[in-house]
């Protein structure tokens, strides 16, 4: 019996081509934190996140034969995200294509996107934290966000997140350092007008990615 928690990403893609629901569902559940952490930043919306991040599991699924097996299928992943949402920016009315499946025996079944309305009952530091960061990250220019979203919200490698943008590693690490720079210097702020308990939170390649991703957006 086949353990797909141990395949490489190569060899999940090419069972995806054969149509193995198994496969994918792997493969999403590896992916599907950074496609939303891609979506909801381009998008500001976690509905609007959700419904993209949706579909590029959709045309992943569909379109999982095109891999050329040149570059990471991370990088090929991110790619299909970033068009996703490219597309969804010029047609948000579209009806989102549900992700459902038909097994052997004819039953469909449906796989559900993990919950990203985050919890209301969330005690308020904590709240004001999370809109300090994503504040902070929509407040960068669009480069810099983007690196910020791939590298440390999405945490993928430098070299998916410059095979996704179409740029150099260097050009990642040096864009990626100075947008490091300037939201410690935002954040920074944050801190020191009032919330004193989560000053190491500065340390922004650590720990950015957490204050959003834990929070289901």
């Amino acid at each position: 019996m086949r353990d797909y928690t141990k395949m490489t990403d190569a060899e999940l893609i090419k069972l995806i081509s054969r149509l193995d629901e198994r496969a994918f569902e792997t493969l999403y559940d590896r992916y599907e934190k950074q496609v939303y952490s891609l979506a909801y930043f381009k998008l500001k919306n976690a509905e609007d996140a959700a419904d993209a991040t949706q579909e590029a599991f959709v045309k992943l699924w569909q379109r999982a034969e095109t891999y050329s097996g040149i570059g990471s299928v991370a990088a090929f992943i991110l790619t299909v995200a970033k068009n996703t949402v490219t597309d969804h920016l010029r047609r948000k009315n579209e009806e989102t294509v549900p992700l459902t499946f038909e097994n052997d025996d004819g039953e469909t079944s449906e796989r559900e996107l993990a919950d990203t309305d985050g919890t209301p009952e969330d005690e308020l530091l904590r709240s004001e934290r999370i809109d300090a960061v994503r504040g902070a990250v929509a407040a960068l220019s669009e480069h810099h966000r983007e690196v910020v979203v791939l590298c440390d919200m999405g945490g993928v490698s430098y070299k998916d997140a410059a095979d996704t943008l179409g740029i150099d590693i260097g050009t990642v690490k040096s864009r990626l350092s100075r947008a490091r720079g300037a939201l410690r210097g935002k954040l920074k702020e944050f801190y020191e007008n009032g919330n004193k308990t989560n000053v190491k939170c500065v340390n922004i390649s650590e720990n950015i990615g957490e204050e959003v991703r834990e929070n289901g957006q």
